[in-house]
This record gives structure tokens, C-alpha cells and sequence, in this order.
């Protein structure tokens, strides 16, 4: 009998997960948390609440790289800049 150590999340646990990162995205739009780099096209900063993230079609925060099998990268401040 072969075991999963990675186990399957549910495509609702997926769009849950999604959802609550699109209503944190757009707060960070609305409080003007997001903000393009000079001179650099399609470069953010996204201010966060444990720091500032420069987003460029991905991001480096702890839930785009920590939970990526459950939001495939799409962590607040990515969808903040869409």
C-alpha cells in the first residue's frame, strides 16, 4: 500500500483560500498599498503587514512560497497588482 505524504486539497478548500486572498488583495489596492517601481515595468511594491514585497509576476512571502499546492503563487499581494 503506497502512502501520500502530499496529501490532495479539495479544488473548495482552493477557491476558499483564493477568496480570502482577493478581499486582502483589495484592501491593499484600496488603502494604496500598492505601488509601481520607477523605471521598471511590471514591478510593485506591495506593502505588507510584515514588510514591503516587490512583486514581478511572482512573490516572496511566506504564503506565495509556504502554500503554493494550495494558491499556486497567488498570494495577496500578486493579485494586489493584477
Amino acid at each position: 500500500m503506497s502512502t501520500n505524504s502530499n496529501p490532495q486539497i479539495s479544488p473548495i478548500a482552493q477557491i476558499r483560500a483564493l477568496h480570502d486572498r482577493l478581499v486582502k488583495a483589495e484592501s491593499l489596492v484600496t488603502e494604496h498599498k500598492v505601488h509601481p517601481v520607477i523605471n521598471m515595468p511590471d514591478h510593485y511594491v506591495v506593502e505588507g503587514v510584515a514588510g514591503f514585497y516587490i512583486v514581478n509576476g511572482s512573490c516572496s512571502c511566506n504564503d506565495a512560497t509556504k502554500r503554493n499546492d494550495l494558491i499556486k503563487g497567488h498570494c495577496k499581494h500578486r493579485l494586489a497588482v493584477f
